[in-house]
């Protein structure tokens, strides 16, 4: 039960991100006859990517856990990494959320 109720929070989640990417890309359809160069999808490449990023950090600290519900027979001491790895997903998105940032930071070098 509990796997399932993973699954479909997993699955949200990458659709709300699908449904992000399409927002944007249909924005910068309706803005492109006010732009020079229409051939760039610059913002949707860069929602697209950031989007991944935090779908990443989401599921590199929960899948533990989501294996640990799934399987039945695991080593003694995976609980103590699924234990480490929860608590690291306020360190996953900080990466994700600073990563424009520093990107942005690198260029300007």
């Amino acid at each position: 039960m509990l796997a399932a109720i993973a699954g479909i929070i997993n699955v949200w989640i990458i659709l709300m991100m699908v449904l992000l990417i399409k927002f944007v890309c249909t924005l910068e359809r309706k803005t492109d006859t006010y732009r020079r160069n229409r051939e760039t999808r610059e913002k949707s490449i860069q929602v697209t990517k950031q989007g991944i990023w935090f779908i990443l950090a989401y599921m590199a600290a929960l899948m533990p856990a989501v294996v640990t519900i799934i399987s039945e027979d695991l080593p003694r001491n995976f609980p103590i990494f699924v234990a480490c790895a929860y608590p690291m997903q306020g360190a996953f998105n900080a990466l994700s959320y600073f990563r424009p940032k520093y990107i942005s930071e690198r260029q300007k070098m």
